[in-house]
């Protein structure tokens, strides 16, 4: 057999495996873990009752088809004595003091930490019109919190 086919095949081997590698992307149970986290941490959510969950990967953009990372996607009916709006709100309102308000409309909002690239999106347009939903996302830094 020619060396330099050999060669080639080596090379190809190579080049495969680097892409195999480069394109695996993060860990899914480690990702959504530390997404985990910051839900567990967050006001209300442990009096209100979880009736959905979805942890849904994205790629860089619509055409790529790699996984970049997972947004946690947890749907919820509200505390007792509260509404959906009320308790979407509160949580709004409560995590403002420590997180950054990117855009609040009157029955959603979406909050970014900066230091630390953490966003967490809340808005009750739910798959039960009495609940409310929490998308959590540790590594948001494909968006761009717009508020100054």
């Amino acid at each position: 057999m020619d060396k330099r086919y050999l060669l080639v095949l080596a090379v190809v081997a190579i080049v495969l495996i680097a892409i195999g590698i480069a394109d695996c992307g993060p860990d899914k149970d480690l990702y959504v873990a530390r997404n985990e986290q910051i839900i567990a941490s967050l006001p209300y959510l442990d009096e209100s009752e979880l009736i959905g969950s979805d942890d849904a990967g994205y790629g860089r953009d619509e055409e790529d088809t790699s996984t970049v990372g997972w947004q946690s996607i947890r749907n919820y009916l509200p505390p007792p004595g509260m509404s959906s709006a009320q308790t979407v709100n509160v949580l709004i309102d409560e995590l403002s003091e420590e997180w950054r308000l990117c855009e609040r409309q009157e029955k959603s909002g979406t909050l970014e930490r900066d230091g630390s690239q953490i966003s967490i999106g809340v808005t009750n347009d739910s798959i039960d019109e009495r609940g409310f939903r929490v998308i959590v996302d540790h590594d948001a830094s494909y968006l761009r919190c717009t508020a100054d």
